[in-house]
């Protein structure tokens, strides 16, 4: 691995024996997207972590990519802090192959790589906790925090049935 100013990438053509596993570690730079939405959201840098070989015209490249961030939780809109991992497995080829993603032939930009799994991961649900409550359908009350007041709506006589489910379950 070379960590240059601004980009980690993996020095492909430094393996010489095809078939070689090679593992990396580091950190990856956010300073150049820092602005965008995948950027804003993070509170330490990225860190990533793999392996990575070349068997002939292919590179695969398999690893973790750690982050720790502010985010919003998807039941109850608050704002969390929270540590993500996302494993993930790409395969890279010199030139046009339908079947993997371009590379120089020379080196593999993490940078990249980590910012499209970042950007991928966005619409992902993040919990505040596993428990969260969200918010009440009727008025809006974060159920967390306090109770709701709204007034148990009418049930149709068919449904009945299933709200006596419901309300026994709880």
């Amino acid at each position: 691995i070379r960590k240059s100013r601004y980009k980690m990438k993996l020095q492909i053509s430094e393996v010489t024996a095809p078939g070689e596993a090679v593992a990396f570690h580091g950190s990856i730079d956010t300073t150049a997207w820092q602005s965008e939405p995948e950027g804003e959201a993070l509170l330490e840098p990225p860190r990533i972590e793999g392996t990575y070989l070349r068997d002939g015209r292919y590179v695969y490249v398999d690893g973790t990519l750690h982050v720790y961030g502010r985010y919003t939780c998807t039941r109850c809109l608050d704002e969390t802090q929270c540590r993500r991992t996302f494993p993930f497995a790409e395969v890279y080829a010199e030139g046009d192959d339908p079947e993997a993603l371009p590379y120089d032939g020379s080196s593999i930009d993490l940078d990249a790589l980590a910012r499209d799994i970042l950007i991928m991961a966005e619409g992902d649900r993040v919990l505040c906790r596993e428990d969260c409550n969200g918010l009440c359908p009727g008025c809006g009350v974060n159920l967390n925090q306090e109770s709701c007041q709204c007034m148990p709506e009418e049930v149709p006589p068919q449904w009945a049935a299933l709200r006596e489910l419901l309300t026994t379950k709880q």
